[in-house]
């Protein structure tokens, strides 16, 4: 059977949501794919699992390999793309059962290269708490580097078209990944290795499509958040924000992207802040003031909050902004505490 579209699928520890992700694949009302799980060295009985459906559908690829991460094992999976098109699953996470058939047609129909659409948030108990907002549009030549490309390089506060949208929620061209040998880097070495893949893949692209459809299902987990702790957060964001700016240079864009490379420092800087207070009660309060007042006192994070334009951020924000500039680090912490409370 002909292959039209190919869908990697990193599998690591997730025996609990597999079969939903999988069975969002097997259901697609088009018909003629290849799912390919690529076993990452599971721990638990994922590995199992995918033996048992690719038993069940002929269509299914099981790939074993050792761990290395989620980026290398994406990179396992494409050596065995078969697709004209490929694209990406997060295994704790699912699509709607349309996806394919209407990218594809979507593709078709424009002759874009690449094509992004529009995904919805999952809370714990599968209620929606964000959707991201996708306009159906597409970009041409110039177009493509200077109105699609932007949102790679993080959050326009003023703009929220397209936030969020990763390779998870695009489809791609096999032909160009395997011309340019196109891959992902290893996420334990880079900060958003999605990001690069996709900058990396927009070199060689005339056409890119979107829309809307919020298809992708990302789904947040009890404790995605409290066991991501990294103990070198923000020097991997800030080392990805000065690849971005290289990116940026390269594709000259610089003046229309400085912004929102600010916002990926912004938003580590109080994803950091929230963790360091998860941690209070391990750490003691001492130690977790100490920590903020380093991550504050960092002269990448001051240089970024002094240049910052605050205009788009929510009152909160700035007040979690003008307390970083004044370095009112318990007012930091007592901010960052409702943030854990609040969840968000």
């Amino acid at each position: 059977m002909e292959i039209v579209v190919s869908v990697i699928v990193p599998v690591y520890n997730v025996e609990k949501y597999l079969a939903r992700c999988v069975e969002s694949l097997i259901n697609q009302t088009m018909k003629k794919i290849q799912i390919i799980l690529v076993n990452d060295g599971s721990s638990d009985s994922s590995g199992e699992l995918c033996r048992q459906f690719a038993e069940k559908d002929s269509r299914i690829q099981v790939i074993n390999k050792k761990n290395e991460g989620q980026g290398l094992a994406r990179n396992s999976g494409l050596l065995y793309v078969l697709g004209k098109y490929v694209t990406f699953v997060d295994a704790d996470d699912y699509i709607d059962t349309d996806t394919f058939e209407v990218l594809c047609n979507t593709m078709e129909n424009s002759g874009a290269d690449l094509c992004c659409y529009s995904y919805v948030k999952h809370d714990t108990e599968g209620g929606i708490v964000y959707e991201a907002k996708v306009e159906e549009k597409l970009y041409e030549n110039n177009a493509v580097i200077t109105s699609f490309l932007p949102h790679y390089f993080g959050d326009d506060p003023l703009i929220d078209d397209l936030r969020g949208v990763s390779a998870c929620m695009s489809m791609f061209r096999t032909e160009i990944i395997k011309k340019h040998e196109i891959r992902f880097q290893s996420e334990r070495k880079v900060f958003s290795e999605d990001t690069l893949f996709c900058l990396d893949y927009c070199k060689y692209i005339n056409r890119a499509v979107t829309v809307s459809c919020p298809f992708y299902h990302y789904c947040l987990k009890a404790d995605s958040f409290t066991k991501g702790y990294q103990e070198k957060r923000l020097e991997l964001t800030i080392d990805f924000c000065n690849t971005l700016s290289q990116y940026a240079r390269d594709y000259k864009i610089e003046l229309l992207v400085t912004e929102r490379i600010n916002m990926v420092l912004w938003v580590t800087l109080m994803d950091c802040v929230k963790q360091e207070v998860l941690r209070s009660r391990d750490i003691g309060n001492r130690k977790t003031y100490q920590m903020i007042k380093e991550l504050c006192n960092h002269p990448y994070v001051k240089e970024v909050i002094r240049k910052m334009n605050i205009e788009g951020l929510h009152m909160k924000q700035k007040f979690f902004w003008v307390a970083i500039r004044q370095h009112w680090i318990l007012l930091v912490m007592f901010l960052g505490t409702l943030r854990v409370r609040q969840g968000i």
